[in-house]
């Protein structure tokens, strides 16, 4: 039972990469085309982020979000935490400001499995933990580098949910990456043949003749 709880799980983690992956480009080409000044387009993002913090009524999503990712493994998040850091992140890279995946992605994933784990009735730190690698899997497509930090992370006792949590969001999170430049080796679908070596950015826009 607690595979299946596993498996379900990490199919949201990797939809959820996939949406942060696909808002960000989004926003990125969209503020672009709309804003051609580097400097105007910055603060606009920061004008968003303030509106947001105001919408919101919390400061808790600025930053890298390591104060959420502790409270994940020690006590109870907002259940939707995760897509608070997440559109606030998407909208700071989206605007410009760069330097700031990682660690948020490990909170977005951290917080998302604290707020499955009620849903799922599964012990919170276990799957904070599974969320914290496999939503940063599923934005980069590294099942096997994931892994293997999680066992250096969180040791190898849980190192069969660990692999399964990257390989299932590694599949589910599509042909997406916040490395638009990222080389695709094997397509993950037998119903889409993607010649290898192909960029992550043609498969979402595809070179005219």
């Amino acid at each position: 039972m607690i595979i299946l709880k596993v498996v379900l799980a990490s199919v949201i983690f990797g939809l959820v990469s996939m949406l942060f992956s696909e808002l960000t480009h989004f926003l990125k080409r969209t503020f672009t085309a709309m804003i051609s000044n580097p400097m105007i387009k910055g603060a606009v993002g920061g004008l968003i982020i303030i509106v947001l913090v105001f919408v919101v009524g919390s400061r808790d999503y600025l930053g890298l979000g390591i104060p959420l990712i502790k409270d994940s493994f020690e006590g109870d998040v907002s259940p939707f935490a995760f897509l608070w850091k997440l559109i606030f992140t998407a909208f700071t890279l989206g605007t410009g400001f760069q330097g700031g995946e990682v660690t948020p992605l490990f909170a977005i994933g951290a917080t998302l499995g604290n707020a499955l784990a009620g849903i799922l009735h599964v012990y919170g730190p276990f799957l904070a933990a599974l969320g914290f690698i496999a939503v940063f899997c599923g934005a980069t497509s590294t099942p096997i580098a994931c892994f293997l930090m999680g066992i250096e992370l969180f040791g190898s006792e849980g190192a069969i949910y660990m692999f399964i949590a990257c390989v299932v969001s590694y599949l589910f999170s599509g042909h997406s990456s916040i490395y638009t430049s990222q080389l695709i080796g094997v397509s993950k679908s037998q119903f889409i043949s993607i010649p290898q070596g192909t960029r992550i950015s043609n498969v979402k826009r595809p070179r005219k003749k």
